[in-house]
């Protein structure tokens, strides 16, 4: 059961950062844009919790490896594949998570890699809080 949670937090977490990177690049305020989602049926636990907490402030703390994640999805497709379960949105999770991985994003916090939609996009999701 938990590499199936986590599995599907992964894909939701990677689509959610591709999605509000995108709407960032569309003009879009990050934190309405999560205010939105969160009030409709795109809501999830990266977009509830881990992307407000981690991402908006860009405080990225680390709770759960990018690794350990990647490690989770990659478990759980392969046991898919012995029991002959067709998985074709996960890998594309677990692909995402491994090129982090050979960014040096291992040991960073999973959202971290947002980071890389945001270069290729050339825009920043949130932003650091004003300094005192």
């Amino acid at each position: 059961m938990k590499i199936i949670n986590n599995t599907l937090y992964a894909t939701s977490m990677v689509a959610s950062c591709e999605a509000l990177v995108y709407g960032v690049k569309a003009g879009l305020d990050a934190k309405t844009m999560l205010d939105v989602l969160n009030a409709s049926s795109g809501r999830s636990f990266a977009t509830l919790e881990r992307i407000p907490q981690c991402v908006l402030d860009r405080s990225f703390p680390v709770r759960f490896t990018t690794e350990l994640l990647h490690k989770d999805i990659k478990m759980c497709i392969d046991e898919a594949e012995k029991l002959g379960v067709p998985m074709l949105v996960s890998p594309a999770a677990r692909q995402f998570l491994a090129f982090a991985i050979t960014q040096g994003d291992g040991p960073r916090d999973n959202v971290f890699p947002i980071r890389h939609f945001e270069q290729w996009a050339g825009v920043q999701f949130g932003s650091a809080p004003d300094a005192v």
